[in-house]
């Protein structure tokens, strides 16, 4: 049976990741705590998650991106919990009742949004998801292009899969 560490360096390796940095960080640390956890990181990949339950996610990510470029406000209130909270690129941390007064005004419009190196993960009753998407449009009278870096949690409620948290980072242009 591989540790996670091993299963995380099988995956960089298959991705052709660099996966230098848990003997470097476990060089740097004396403590047998903070080894331990560097020696058993939460592997963010997909490689043993239960096929079913990824497809699930990925399908709800997919729904995600097209309710967000189609300006699908009844699918976005389907996909986002009540209680979301969401960092920006700036920052600021939003809802989902923000976000959905958004939408209906006509205040964000994407014209494309197409994700790439996804990694998904299921963490006891949640799934995270790390994925990269490319977007092109509006967001607030802003223009946006470029590449951005989001991390979501979703969580199983109501029967259905909804992001409870997440967060974006600006990568650059596209």
């Amino acid at each position: 049976m591989l540790n996670a560490h091993s299963r995380y360096e099988q995956a960089a390796a298959a991705r052709d990741v660099p996966s230098t940095w848990a003997p470097a960080a476990r060089a740097t640390t004396s403590s047998p705590v903070i080894a331990s956890a560097i020696q058993e990181p939460l592997p963010f990949f997909s490689l043993f998650m239960d096929p079913n339950l990824e497809a699930e996610i990925v399908a709800r990510e997919d729904a995600l991106l097209r309710a967000v470029t189609t300006n699908d406000v009844a699918l976005l209130d389907d996909v986002l919990h009540d209680d979301l909270l969401f960092n920006g690129p700036d920052g600021q941390t939003g809802t989902k009742a923000q976000d959905l007064a958004n939408y209906r005004s006509g205040g964000i419009h994407l014209r494309r949004a197409e994700a790439s190196d996804r990694l998904v993960s299921a963490i006891g009753d949640d799934v995270v998801v790390a994925v990269t998407v490319a977007l092109e449009g509006s967001y607030l009278g802003v223009a946006v292009d470029g590449r951005y870096r989001y991390l979501r949690v979703w969580k199983r409620v109501g029967g259905a899969w909804r992001v409870i948290a997440g967060s974006v980072v600006a990568l650059g242009a596209t």
